[in-house]
């Protein structure tokens, strides 16, 4: 299967992937599996060259599973794409879903699966 992870830096709308826990759950599972992909528009461009990261996403259908991992506006047109042509895939979406832990507060996303 075919798996899109939407959003790559650290928070909405900002080219910014410093301490961005999305880019190391893409780069993970990047490790792991050899069709995960990434989709970030507001990603920089060294970055994007760097980690194979796509800027647009032309085919949403040929995914299995999408993941939100941040909630650029970009990603709310995909993510009502997806919902749309729902036939055999699974969306993940962890914008909505985080914890804090430490003393220092660092949100870290859980990936709750919601089946459309």
């Amino acid at each position: 299967p075919k798996i899109l992870i939407c959003g790559i830096t650290y928070k909405k709308n900002v080219s910014d992937t410093r301490n961005s826990i999305s880019l190391e759950i893409f780069n993970k599972l990047k490790k792991e599996f050899n069709n995960i992909f990434a989709f970030d528009n507001a990603c920089n461009s060294s970055i994007k060259n760097k980690f194979k990261i796509f800027s647009s996403v032309k085919n949403i259908s040929k995914y299995h599973l999408i993941v939100f991992l941040v909630n650029h506006n970009e990603n709310k047109k995909i993510f009502e794409k997806a919902k749309k042509n729902i036939k055999k895939r699974i969306i993940a979406n962890a914008i909505d879903a985080f914890i804090t832990l430490g003393s220092e507060p660092k949100k870290l996303p859980i990936i709750l699966l919601n089946i459309y």
